[in-house]
């Protein structure tokens, strides 16, 4: 497993400032001014299509997470975004989540 970032946050960007807008068209309206964007690798990501990552042993109050062995470095994380079966777009949440750490890993 490899896990490569620059550790460069990167600020979330609402609809309305993402030039990509036609690639998010479920986002509605009222959404459209929230700041949950970012750009990563020359790609838009929006943070909501991440899925929370938590150790096996932990309790499912949601159902859906990405489960991980309770010593992966996958836990150092707060989000996994599967880009294949190989590889994926993890992100870390800073400054109380008005920005982003993103990450590449693949195996």
């Amino acid at each position: 497993m490899t896990i490569q970032t620059n550790h460069h946050s990167r600020p979330l960007a609402s609809l309305v400032e993402c030039p990509a807008r036609q690639d998010f068209d479920y986002i509605t309206e009222e959404d459209s001014y929230a700041p949950r964007l970012f750009k990563y690798r020359g790609q838009w990501y929006d943070v909501g299509e991440f899925v929370r990552i938590v150790p096996m042993s932990s309790p499912s109050p949601y159902g859906f997470e990405h489960r991980v062995a309770n010593d992966s470095p996958l836990l150092r994380w707060h989000g996994i975004q599967t880009d294949s079966f190989f590889s994926a777009i993890l992100i870390r949440l800073v400054d109380d989540g008005d920005s982003v750490v993103p990450a590449f890993y693949y195996c």
